[in-house]
């Protein structure tokens, strides 16, 4: 049975004052909420439409405005993929962008007094930015993290087999037909338009670049608790932050019963204490000084002693990053599986433990390895790249990037061209890089800067993501690099008996180590994605070379100039001075007239075979697909099981999803 959805005391008390108090500040109005809810120790809960009147209220300054976006104008000419946005190569999967061209629309209609809050051209420009679909390119605007929003309703997303085209269902109702038997009605519209179609045009907002990754996001994770992952626990649909539809949402369940939800929000501040919009927007949005700003009181959480969600092991790292399990599911005997719900943790510890846990599998008369990398948000790249040295000990990972070629870059280039640092980092300084093969060194700046005319864009030589031997520490291994010596020194299992668990949203070093994996043949089964029978990505999520955050671009500029001015000083200089002139007028400037933080994508990654093609627009299917069926949401082992049976036992993929490298999916 479906009803209404009921508001709490205090939230049904603020929708009642809010028809009484028109005349009341809507930010004031929350504050007092914020204030009642802290009294009775419980969590803010405000409407959807009293947060977005809030908002709205804040004031707009356009000459503050117009200097924010010639910066981010400026910051975003450093990302690798903003020219072949414009006219993506075939197989790209999502529509072209011009997010240049976006920013001077803005940009105009600041000029034209076209916006009269903050909130309104942070809306846009955000979703501008999310027009590229890529995790790396990231604006964090003042306005858009003042509140966060939910539907108290997640959603899940079920097969009867695996193998049958799923139907959308309550997590609520999935729940009561496991453990009661109770036959419940799938859900089959939403606001009158078709669950699965209004959800997939929902996700279209995601900053994945394929859609069945996007459509995985709206959905809890199945039967496990993942550190650092991308969604929360209700899934991306339950933090709905689209002000288009609305406060409500009409659910019509296949019965033909009907369920109103209402749309909430949360302050981020705990203590959310503001008068009015102006109040808001002079503590969130203007500059200060950071030197004086209250340091975070929050220490390193301590691991649990075991994974939620999943079986119980001694093969795990303090951080719970990586774990091995020996399943005693009926399917199971002969797979040892590896859980690796990030690249972000102890290299060193993540090292030692893959080496020992594959050893003592192979010992233990283990014949296959599944690596489960579900909603993996990537980490650090070395660690990638070890583990797939300590899979292939003798195969050498190629690594290709190429970042944009524009004035800014060009200078920067120049400016660090005497930097005899050891800084592998600094992908500017071009005596700390290495070509691709990992043996030729670049003999000038301009050798590796370039540039060269690729797809369109004006791009530089292709380099390496780091040098493996100057990089390769105890700290950060790569296996048989530099001091770290080659362990093991054969392959503890064949390609074919190897595979890669997904559910598409597999990001940045994630996608990383799967094509470094697949290079050796080992293939890949994702689970999930959109009601279809056709294939889906293996990864879903961006497959750039390095992600940069806006604070180290204005610590580079910041930097050249400095050695800049020390070499005129001394005589030699690095630029001349029309040179240094061009510098500082294509650089952003690193006074801030508004507060914002991001990162984006600096550099390209390639394929051995295409030095032309960025990864990112590359679309590769996954050798098999699965959907999830509602044994999977509770026992994160039935995942391993169907995988297994799938890759090793002769098991069935969804109709329509076997497919090899290079497919293409509509």
């Amino acid at each position: 049975m479906h009803l209404t959805t009921v508001l709490t005391p205090i939230l049904a008390a603020v929708v009642a004052a809010i028809h009484d108090s028109n005349d009341v500040e809507p930010c004031a109005q929350i504050s007092k909420l914020v204030e009642d809810a802290n009294e009775n120790h419980i969590s803010a809960r405000v409407p959807h439409d009293l947060a977005h009147r809030c908002l709205l209220s804040m004031p707009f300054e356009s000459d503050r405005a117009v200097d924010f976006l010639h910066q981010a104008r400026k910051i975003l000419e450093f990302q690798s993929t903003i020219d072949i946005l414009k006219n993506p190569p075939s197989g790209y999967t999502m529509p072209s962008t011009d997010i240049l061209g976006g920013i001077d629309t803005i940009l105009g209609k600041v000029k034209s007094n076209s916006y009269t809050s903050q909130f309104e051209m942070d809306l846009e420009l955000t979703q501008l930015i999310k027009t590229a679909h890529d995790g790396h390119l990231v604006f964090q605007l003042c306005s858009q993290s003042i509140f966060t929003y939910q539907i108290d309703m997640p959603l899940v997303s079920i097969s009867t087999d695996g193998l049958a085209l799923p139907q959308v269902y309550t997590l609520d109702d999935a729940k009561l037909q496991r453990t009661v038997s109770k036959a419940v009605s799938p859900l089959v519209s939403i606001n009158g338009t078709d669950a699965a179609t209004y959800l997939e045009l929902y996700a279209a907002g995601q900053n994945l670049q394929d859609r069945d990754a996007q459509y995985n996001r709206l959905f809890p994770a199945p039967a496990r608790s993942v550190t650092n992952t991308p969604t929360n626990v209700n899934g991306i649909w339950a933090s709905i932050g689209d002000w288009t539809e609305g406060a409500q949402l009409t659910l019509k369940f296949g019965n033909g019963t009907e369920k109103t939800i209402e749309k909430t929000a949360t302050p981020s501040e705990k203590f959310f204490s503001y008068k009015n919009g102006t109040n808001l927007y002079n503590i969130a949005c203007l500059p200060r000084d950071l030197s004086t700003a209250p340091s975070s009181l929050s220490g390193a959480e301590k691991a649990s002693s075991e994974i939620a969600g999943l079986p119980s092991t001694t093969w795990r790292n303090s951080a719970n990053s990586i774990a091995g399990y020996y399943s005693k599911v009926p399917g199971l005997e002969d797979t040892a599986i590896i859980f690796l719900p990030t690249f972000s943790s102890s290299a060193a510890e993540v090292a030692q433990l893959a080496v020992d846990f594959l050893q003592n599998a192979t010992e233990a008369g283990k014949k296959n390895v599944l690596i489960d990398l579900s909603s993996n948000p990537g980490g650090y790249m070395s660690i990638g790249i070890d583990l797939s040295r300590i899979f292939f000990p003798h195969a050498v990972p190629y690594t290709a990037t190429r970042y944009r070629a524009h004035d800014a870059a060009k200078y920067l280039t120049k400016a660090y061209s005497r930097d005899n640092s050891t800084d592998t980092s600094n992908v500017f300084a071009y005596r700390q890089m290495v070509r691709p093969d990992q043996k030729i060194d670049f003999s000038s700046w301009d050798d590796m800067y370039g540039p060269h005319d690729i797809l369109g864009s004006s791009a530089s030589s292709l380099l390496a993501n780091f040098n493996y031997t100057s990089t390769s520490s105890k700290g950060f291994p790569i296996n048989g690099y530099g001091p770290v010596p080659l362990n093991p020194n054969s392959s503890y299992f064949p390609a074919e008996n190897i595979a890669l668990i997904t559910d598409g949203d597999c990001v940045s070093t994630c996608a990383f180590f799967v094509k470094l994996m697949k290079r050796q043949g080992v293939r890949t089964i994702t689970f999930g994605g959109r009601p279809r029978n056709e294939p889906m990505q293996g990864v879903g999520g961006v497959k750039g070379g390095q992600s940069l955050g806006i604070n180290y671009i204005n610590g580079y500029i910041a930097q050249a100039n400095g050695l800049i001015a020390d070499s005129v000083n001394s005589g030699s200089p690095l630029l001349t001075d029309a040179e240094w002139k061009a510098f500082n007028e294509s650089s952003p400037s690193t006074t801030a007239s508004l507060q914002w933080s991001g990162n984006l994508n600096l550099r390209n990654e390639y394929d051995p075979e295409d030095g032309q093609t960025p990864l990112q627009f590359v679309y590769e299917a996954a050798e098999c697909r699965l959907f999830y069926t509602l044994e999977n949401y509770v026992e994160r082992e039935s995942v391993w099981q169907a995988a297994a049976k799938a890759m090793f036992g002769g098991g069935e993929c969804v109709e329509g999803s076997i497919m090899g490298k290079g497919s293409l999916g509509s």
